[in-house]
């Protein structure tokens, strides 16, 4: 079942951990991810999204600083 189809999806701190499981999750449902993390992905997070159908992108953010949610949320809306 997909049940996130059509849907965009955020997911912070998608290198490693809680963030990666959650964003490949929801890629598995059907979900455009657009991964937000400060550092670059880990050789295990590529490596997971290399392997898996669906649509999914990595932008380097900093969401400690005021202005970056705002452009994290215009690259997600611009794809």
């Amino acid at each position: 079942m997909l049940r996130f189809q059509n849907k965009t999806v955020i997911v912070t701190g998608a290198s490693s951990g809680i963030g990666l499981a959650c964003a490949r999750r929801f890629v598995t449902e059907g979900a455009k991810v657009l991964n937000a993390d400060i550092r670059q992905p880990s050789s295990e997070a590529e490596a997971t999204f290399r392997n898996l159908p669906g649509e999914w992108s990595w932008i380097e953010a900093d969401l400690g600083d005021s202005e970056s949610p705002t452009q994290v949320v215009k690259q997600a809306l611009s794809r």
